[in-house]
């Protein structure tokens, strides 16, 4: 997730990693990567001369910032598409809309950052937003969902996250009369039943007749009152932080294995690892507390929208608020001192142009 460069740089360093490999026995291994680098070093730079007419006007700061923010509004009406128009519900069209709109994402991400003096650290944070919503389409689209929501820590999410919920806006005076812990089971019919006994037998009969698929438990959430007259709301497993959780622990093995030579593994990296995983659990408490006061207030034609689109939203912003700030945390001392110094250098640098401009 490097910035590009062009063939000066190229030739740096591939001249740095030369001399490197002088310095240390190469292994076959280390010589096939010494020697691939050098390759594509050498096709990067006679390409970037090819295309330099074309890429010069497209590196312009307002025409990478028009373009950008035109493929940002593709990426996000093929997301409210996917979310929300009833004419792709259930189609392969319906699914091909996630792959179109991870490509433009990805265009999006390297092309605002691209020698950008202020977007620039938003690459890698950006990069991994990217990441993120590939892992979560592919649980959705898959059986890996399913096995997430029939797992024990599900269930105890789901719990928890009703009754923490319910607490915390009840004190911020919403009327809740009850909160129950219930078994829904799921049944299906069998094979020798036929139209009639369905349509003639009692609810108890019935039950007979069919097969036990499975329990799935949910946490009930009684309204008294309620203005927008609904009576209650029902939390599950897809409410309870299980996807989020698993999607960001797989995301935060990506940043730690970016992040390995800067990071100090002392008990430092295991408070951020920590903060990483609470802060998660918590960005998704905010959203279900959300979705239960809208539901409380405005109803299921407010509230329903909300929740299709809040729980991604709140984990792309909480990633790169975790690259940027939550993970520097575990750095070591020098990699921080260097930041900081750069930091000022920049400061006395804007200082000095500011200074010039008043002269």
């Amino acid at each position: 997730m490097t910035d590009m460069v062009d063939s000066k740089g190229s030739d740096e360093v591939q001249t740095s990693t030369e001399e490197l490999s002088e310095d240390k026995p190469q292994t076959p291994l280390s010589r096939f990567i010494s020697k691939s680098k050098r390759e594509v070093s050498t096709f990067s730079s006679k390409a970037y001369q090819k295309l330099e007419p074309i890429i010069f006007p497209l590196k312009n700061k307002y025409v990478r910032y028009t373009l950008s923010a035109i493929l940002f509004g593709l990426v996000i009406a093929l997301y409210v598409l996917y979310e929300t128009y009833p004419g792709v519900e259930n189609t392969a069209l319906r699914a091909f809309l996630v792959p179109i709109g991870l490509v433009l994402a990805t265009i999006l991400v390297f092309y605002i950052t691209w020698d950008d003096p202020y977007f620039r650290k938003y690459r890698s944070p950006g990069i991994y937003v990217v990441v993120l919503t590939t892992i979560f389409y592919i649980f959705i689209f898959t059986d890996i969902s399913d096995l997430l929501f029939s797992t024990t820590l599900a269930t105890w999410l789901t719990k928890s996250t009703g009754f923490l919920t319910s607490s915390i806006v009840e004190a911020f005076g919403i009327n809740i009369s009850d909160v129950a812990w219930q078994s829904f089971p799921t049944y299906e019919k069998v094979n020798w039943m036929n139209r009639t006994t369905f349509f003639l037998s009692s609810p108890e009969e019935l039950t007979s007749y069919m097969s036990l698929v499975s329990i799935k438990w949910m946490t009930r959430i009684v309204f008294f009152n309620a203005p927008s007259e609904q009576g209650s709301l029902y939390i599950d497993a897809a409410c309870s932080g299980i996807h989020s959780l698993t999607v960001f622990t797989a995301v935060f093995l990506l940043m730690l294995f970016e992040a390995r030579k800067r990071l100090q593994w002392t008990y430092t990296t295991i408070l951020v690892t920590l903060i990483g995983i609470i802060g998660t659990y918590i960005m998704n408490l905010i959203r279900i507390m959300i979705i239960i006061s809208l539901y409380y207030y405005q109803g299921s034609s407010i509230a329903g929208p909300v929740h299709n689109y809040l729980g991604y939203v709140i984990l792309i912003i909480w990633l790169p608020i975790f690259w940027l700030y939550v993970l520097p945390l575990g750095e070591k001392k020098e990699v921080k001192q260097e930041r900081k110094l750069r930091r000022q250098e920049k400061k006395e640098q804007k200082k000095k142009k500011t200074d010039l401009e008043q002269l």
